[in-house]
Parts: C-alpha cells; structure tokens; sequence
C-alpha cells in the first residue's frame, strides 16, 4: 500500500512539474547541429535564418537576417547624403554591432539613429548611423572597414563598439590561433558527444520536464568530459579566451594588450 502512495505521489509530482513548465512558457530544448553556422553566410545581400551561435548549445533564436549591399546586418545607404545637414555616424564593431539575435530596426545603433532623428540635438533634422560589424572581427578589421567606407561615406563621427574580452585575443595571432583551435576541438569533438547524450536521454520529445533533465545532464556531460572520455583532458575543455580573466595574467596576454593599445592609437589617428 506504502508503495503505490508513493509511486502515484511521484506520477503526480511530475505531472504537476511538467505543467508548471508549459504554463511558465518552457520549451523543450533543441541543441544546434555541428552544421548550423555552415548556413550563415556573410556576403552582399544574403539571407539566412540565425538560430544561435556554438553548436551543442540551445537553440535560443529564431531570427530571419538579411544583410545589406555590403554584407553587414543594416540597410544600405546611399553615399550622397540626403541633405547637406546630414549629421552622419559610422560605427565600427564586431558581433555586437552585426546583432544577428535581433531585426535591424532593434539594433542599438537603428535605435540610436531612431532617437537623434526624434530628439535632433544638433538642430540638423537628418541623421544617419551606419553600422560595420561582424563577428569575431577585432580593430585590425574594423581599421580596413575605416579606410575603406570612412573615405566613402565621410562621416562627421567614428563610434567603435570595444569589448574588452575576445577583442585583446583576436588582434593577436598567439592567443586569437589558440582559441581558434580550441573552437575547432570544440564543435567537432565536444559538441557531437554532448548532442547524442542529450538526445539518448530525451525519451519524450514532447516533455518539458524531460528536455530541461536531458538538457541539464548534457550541459554536465559536456563540462567534465575528462571524466568520462578517455584521451580528453580538463586542458581540453578550458577555452584559452578565459586567461583574460586570470590573476596573474599569463604571459602571452600582454603582447595582446599591447597590441590592441597600438592598433586603438592607430585608428584614433586614422580618425
């Protein structure tokens, strides 16, 4: 008797967590394939639904992107400006300015551009922010994007968009060839393993309760596969971009630095 209380107490546990998280919106998760990014395409005009970013990571969005004659993520602008007033903004960045997660029109620099024309602090009636940003891009690039469109679109102002994290890593070749090396490891060793436990794991498709276990089991598999895997090591599973964070700071951090110094000094120049 003890027992089947018990074991009905448990079925409606889980029938009442599994409803709390249809009501609370949860869907079941979906990991991104090893081939997604193979669909994102930076070129003139091409058009790709983004779904996220790592593979084996959840799928968090659902995004239909379309760049511009130029390749990046805002609408073209003609190089003539509409009026001799025009008040003219270039920004300069990486994933942060191209913003695949969102519409054009709720990227901060359209919602910038969107408020200056409402509030038109300098009395010019016309503004324009144009955006030049892609992903793992650093000043190196966006110095090349600079000369190139800076001489073509003449702006009155230059906003770069710094991130003080990966952008120290991808202006140098040491640390940017390290990561880069740890992210093909990544997508072709680490990420494979994590979609098939999670997908062995995921018996109801259908239920909440099992995607956010199988999600969750996946996630821990994935973090400590030294401990599951023969032939893979913690040094395996730690990304070099986390030395930025370290105290002391590994040694080849500050050729970064300084380099990323040297390359801001140029572009304040270039300017």
């Amino acid at each position: 008797m003890g027992i089947a209380v018990a074991l009905v107490a448990s079925a409606l546990s889980v029938l009442l967590v599994e409803l709390i998280l249809r009501v609370q919106g949860y869907r079941v998760p979906v990991l991104l394939s090893d081939r997604v990014r193979a669909h994102y395409r930076i070129a003139p005009n091409a058009e790709f639904v983004y779904l996220g970013y790592l593979p084996g990571e959840v799928e968090d969005f659902a995004n239909p992107v379309k760049l511009n004659a130029l390749g990046f993520h805002d609408r073209d602008y003609p190089v003539e400006r509409p009026t001799p007033g025009t008040y003219r903004i270039l920004v300069l960045g990486d994933s942060y300015v191209a913003a695949w997660e969102v519409p054009v029109t709720d990227t901060f620099h359209k919602l910038l551009e969107a408020r200056l024309l409402a509030e038109d602090p300098l009395r010019r009636a016309s503004y324009e922010v144009i955006a030049f940003g892609q992903g793992r891009t650093a000043q190196e690039t966006e110095i090349e994007w600079l000369r190139k469109y800076g001489a073509l679109y003449h702006p009155d102002m230059v906003l770069l968009l710094f991130f003080c994290g990966n952008d120290f890593m991808e202006n140098d070749a040491a640390t940017f060839a390290a990561a880069s090396r740890f992210g093909n490891h990544y997508i072709k060793e680490i990420a494979p393993r994590k979609i098939r436990v999670y997908e062995k794991l995921l018996l109801f498709p259908g239920s909440r309760l099992n995607g956010l276990l199988a999600d969750a089991a996946a996630e821990y598999y994935a973090e400590h596969l030294d401990r599951f895997v023969p032939g893979i090591s913690r040094e395996d599973l730690e990304d070099p971009e986390i030395g930025i964070y370290r105290n002391p700071l590994p040694p080849e951090w500050p050729e970064a630095f300084d380099r990323t110094r040297k390359l801001l000094n140029l572009m304040r120049r270039e300017t």
